[in-house]
Parts: structure tokens; C-alpha cells; sequence
């Protein structure tokens, strides 16, 4: 059997985080993505994925990739979506295309506000990823609460599929300094 390379199995998170995002969006109303409780100002299932969606982009732009823009909260769901997706192509491509060094997984460091080091692509992916699973996972206990919950479905991973995908990271990929 052959090994994935670190650049292979950091390919899968992509399409692996993208098909359960999509699954625990589907089925979903217009009223039931801008649904929050009353008196709050909790966040609804659309501006959750917004927010998962601006932050790749945040990621992006502070790695100097300014190919897309963040988007609107007047931005609609179908926007959002094609944004997404076509996230996951650039994502994709950037890391078939990624130098050794943009492969290990080194934290930016700050100073203040102030980027003294950039993070790499590696990182990104792999920040940006766990980032949705959380998200991912307020967007599920808010479908429960709408009693929607998503449909167990075989052809998509479970949070435990993804759980175990990042068990790829080993210590030489990691850079903290």
C-alpha cells in the first residue's frame, strides 16, 4: 500500500469539512437559517457559515492571497454557498501548488495586533478547518432546537470521520516558533 504524502491527506480535510458543512446546511428554510432565539443577539445559521466562510478569507488575505473578498451580511445563502465551494477549488489548487515550507504548520506570531511572522498554508487549512467543525457543531444543536435536526445520511462523513483525519499530524510537521 502506498503512504499519503502530508500534502494528500491535507487535500482530504478540504472536501471532507465541505461535504458535512453541506450536509448540516441542507433541508434548511430561509426562516430556519435566519432563525435566532428571541431577545438575543445569538447568531443564526447563515451568519455562522458567513463567519466560517470570512475567516478562510481572513486566513487567506494574512498569507498575502487576495483572491476573494469577504462577503456581506446582505449576502444570501446561495452566494455564500458558491463562495464556499469555490474556496474549496482555490484551497485545493493552493495546496497541490504548496512550496515545503508552505506544507509545515507553523502558528503566525503577533505582537499586539501586529503580524510579526505568517502562519503557513498548512496551518491555515488546518485552523480554518477545526474552526468550521466547532461552528459546525452550534449549527447542529440550533437545527435540534428548531427540531430539524440533519438527516443521518452514509455518504457523508460524521464529525468522528473528520475527527480522525487530523490523527495524520505528526511532530516534524509541526512549528511553533
Amino acid at each position: 500500500m502506498i503512504k499519503n504524502t502530508f500534502k494528500d491527506r491535507l487535500k482530504e480535510i478540504i472536501p471532507l469539512i465541505r461535504d458535512y458543512a453541506c450536509h448540516m446546511l441542507s433541508e434548511l428554510s430561509t426562516s430556519e437559517l435566519l432563525w435566532r432565539p428571541e431577545g438575543t443577539k445569538g447568531r443564526t445559521i447563515q451568519s455562522y457559515f458567513r463567519h466560517m466562510i470570512n475567516a478562510e478569507i481572513y486566513w487567506l488575505k494574512n498569507l498575502d492571497d487576495h483572491t476573494f473578498e469577504y462577503l456581506s451580511k446582505e449576502s444570501d445563502f446561495k452566494e455564500l454557498k458558491k463562495s464556499y465551494l469555490q474556496l474549496e477549488d482555490h484551497l485545493t489548487n493552493s495546496v497541490a501548488k504548496a512550496s515545503e515550507e508552505q506544507l509545515n504548520i507553523r502558528v503566525p506570531v503577533f505582537e499586539g495586533e501586529e503580524l510579526q511572522k505568517k502562519g503557513t498554508l498548512a496551518w491555515m487549512i488546518m485552523r480554518t478547518s477545526l474552526h468550521a467543525i466547532h461552528h459546525l457543531g452550534q449549527i447542529s444543536h440550533i437545527r435540534y432546537s428548531l427540531e430539524n435536526p440533519p438527516i443521518k445520511n452514509p455518504d457523508v462523513p460524521t464529525w468522528s470521520n473528520i475527527m480522525d483525519t487530523f490523527s495524520f499530524l505528526k511532530p516534524e510537521n509541526l512549528e511553533y516558533k
